[in-house]
């Protein structure tokens, strides 16, 4: 029994610095064990009554010389004791204790002059001399770091600690050197109350889809998304190292000055401005592969052939192979006959290669900033013909004079993804489902050179083809600000912002011809070939007027809001069709017959009038009040069906304070 103590003991051994190890010390603490041995730099942990620790001795002589003896108690602001806090010496940092169960402590110092540091995760630490004292009881402070950072929230910014709507927001720094290629994958873990479903791994298909609280409304689902203070429709045209912060707003408190296309929250945006600094040129860049990572397995063609016979036998029906047959699949000796096909192993590479490259320029002086950046993000997917590129700009410049302030933020965009197509139902979809439904007794090939095939093709096939379907968008947006101080704490802004999408779905469709593989004679035919074209063109134009006013008289801070805002929107769109083309290379509309050709178009609009308001009161940072409405007139009902309001009022009282 002895010899276990003594390998238990030799087995507790953790740093103290870092939250974990606190967290373990507590933990082994209230287990009743918290002998810890420190690192050459971290302070030593010894029991929370200060028993001594075996082998210490040997260590430090300064620690056999202690003889001042100091003990006390830990609470919080609301009294209650606090085990686990990190106690120990300032001059003599290897010398240290936590506290117990009850909060309490006891320490053997070099003098009674010592310094000891309190020090405790989620609290302030503090320092206190001893001046002689053998009775030291301390009060930590919960910590209040961050409370006075801004957060953005619904055209505008507040402090943290004023905040009374639930906000996640998200900084740069936990966005950076997340190797990931859109913003929703981004952001996966980070956003509390948020769930991100990433649906797809394919190139250029792979965001994912935001449910802020869960579902809150039929059919669309998907939250509202502002960049720069301009309603879009989406935000994985951006690249992830752009953006400065991401703002969520999750509830009604803080969404309501959005009205009703909140309901399912909002996702603020916040791209990255240039600082008052020299100029600074920045280069980021990653290099890697992508590769399945669990794959189905499915039976060999031999055992798929076995309970194939089984289920015939369950049913009353003869079995389809004999066992001679069944070791012809098994030793591959007849693979024409007889074969053991492994679909998922032809559709699958063994990776996809990746790379994306920015570089940024920014700097300024007391007057203006800029931020300049360009990106590619190159992606080729784990299947053959699946590729996604994408290349952004952004530039964004603010400049000041006087009580003037003028800001321009400019971006482009523009993607092009790529996908095999095949001639049974012209999608990537039915080869992926075709792979994982077709039996491994089908041949790919034959000796002969023919495809082997069931009733609905062969889906290698179809990939050897090397049909493809190319999609591809532009996006331009430019957002205007020009503010000005009519007085102190009182600011006009107009913005104007401007966004065009030009979209196109280019889908060409090769025809194949299956053959007997004995004669040679035409079997299977799935065609025709055939191409489809579709262009769009979307223009988002928005106009918003924002007055506001912030002061703080004394204990009493109040900020105001009055708005008006009106959008825009067209969407313009054609499309044409045609078939039997000569042949499997020409692709071009006006290479294909005339005769069943299809073409169609149209457009439609809507516009957006909307006025809002805020009113956020704060009595000392503790005391929260905060009032929204909003007034939407929507061109998409009649006239007198056509204008709603949405308000929203809140309290809170920050017990933190």
């Amino acid at each position: 029994m002895e010899k276990i103590k003594k390998k238990r003991s030799a087995q507790m051994h953790y740093l103290l610095r870092s939250p974990l190890a606190r967290k373990l010390s507590l933990i082994l603490m209230l287990c009743g064990t918290t002998q810890l041995v420190a690192s050459s730099n971290l302070p030593l942990l010894s029991e929370a009554h200060g028993e001594e620790i075996p082998g210490v001795a040997k260590r430090s002589n300064e620690i056999l010389t202690q003889q001042f003896a100091v003990s006390g108690t830990v609470v919080n602001e609301q009294g209650e004791t606090l085990p686990g806090v990190n106690v120990f010496e300032k001059e003599n940092v290897t010398n240290g204790v936590i506290t117990g169960v009850n909060g309490a402590y006891s320490i053997n110092v070099s003098s009674s002059d010592a310094v000891l540091i309190f020090s405790f995760i989620g609290f302030d630490t503090q320092e206190v001399n001893l001046n002689g004292r053998q009775n030291i009881d301390i009060i930590l402070q919960e910590e209040v770091t961050g409370l006075d950072e801004v957060v953005v929230v619904g055209y505008g910014t507040q402090k943290k600690v004023n905040v009374t709507g639930a906000v996640a927001a998200i900084s740069t720094e936990a966005l950076e050197n997340r190797p990931v290629t859109n913003v929703t994958n981004a952001l996966q873990g980070l956003m509390p109350g948020a769930t991100i479903i990433q649906n797809s791994g394919q190139p250029g298909k792979d965001m994912g889809s935001i449910r802020i609280r869960g579902i809150g409304t039929l059919n669309n689902a998907n939250p509202m998304y502002v960049v720069d203070g301009m309603v879009v429709g989406g935000m994985n045209d951006i690249d992830p190292n752009d953006i400065a912060s991401i703002s969520v707003l999750k509830d009604a408190a803080s969404a309501a000055i959005y009205g009703s296309r909140a309901s399912n929250g909002v996702v603020l945006i916040t791209t990255k401005k240039g600082s008052k600094k020299e100029p600074t040129l920045k280069y980021d860049g990653n290099v890697g592969w992508q590769q399945p990572t669990d794959l189905l397995e499915y039976l060999p063609s031999w055992e798929y052939a076995g309970l194939y016979n089984t289920a015939r036998l369950n049913q009353g029906q003869e079995a389809a192979y004999s066992q001679e047959e069944i070791e012809k699949f098994r030793n591959g000796s007849d693979p024409d006959n007889y074969p053991n096909t492994d679909w998922l192993g032809l559709l699958y590479k063994k990776s996809g290669f990746q790379q994306s490259h920015r570089a940024e320029l920014s700097g300024g002086s007391d007057n203006s900033t800029y931020m300049i950046s360009m990106g590619v993000l190159d992606q080729d997917g784990v299947i053959d013909h699946t590729n996604y590129t994408r290349y952004n700009a952004r530039a964004n410049i603010t400049s000041s004079y006087k009580k003037f302030t003028v800001a321009l933020n400019m971006s482009f965009s523009h993607g092009v993804t790529k996908e095999p197509t095949n001639p049974y139902t012209g999608d990537m979809y039915q080869i992926i489902r075709q792979v994982n439904r077709i039996a491994p007794f089908v041949p790919y090939k034959y000796s002969t050179g023919e495809y082997g095939y069931i009733a609905d093709g062969n889906p290698i096939a179809w990939m050897d083809l090397g049909a493809v379907r190319n999609e591809k968008y532009r996006k331009t947006r430019g957002i205007g600000r020009i503010g000005y101080d009519i007085m102190k704490g009182l600011k006009i802004e107009e913005i104007i912002g401007y966004e065009y999408t030009g979209s196109s779905d280019e889908k060409f469709i090769k025809d194949i011809q299956y053959n007997n593989w004995k004669t040679g004679d035409p079997t299977l035919y799935q065609g025709p070939n055939s191409q489809y074209d579709k262009r769009q063109d979307q223009q988002l134009l928005n106009l918003q007027t924002l007055l506001t006013y912030n002061r703080t008289f004394g204990a009493h801070s109040i900020s105001v809001l009055a708005g008006y805002s009106q959008e825009m929107t067209r969407t313009d769109w054609n499309s044409s069709y045609r078939k039997d083309f000569l042949n499997n290379e020409l692709w071009e509309i006006n290479a294909g017959s005339a005769d069943g050709q299809v073409a169609e178009g149209s457009a439609y609009e809507y516009a957006l009038q909307s006025y809002f308001g805020r009113l956020s009161y704060a009595f000392n940072d503790k005391y929260l009040l905060e009032a929204n409405i909003r007034r939407d007139g929507t061109s998409r009902f009649s006239a007198n069906n056509r204008w709603g309001t949405f308000p929203s009022f809140f309290s809170r009282l920050a017990t933190y304070k």
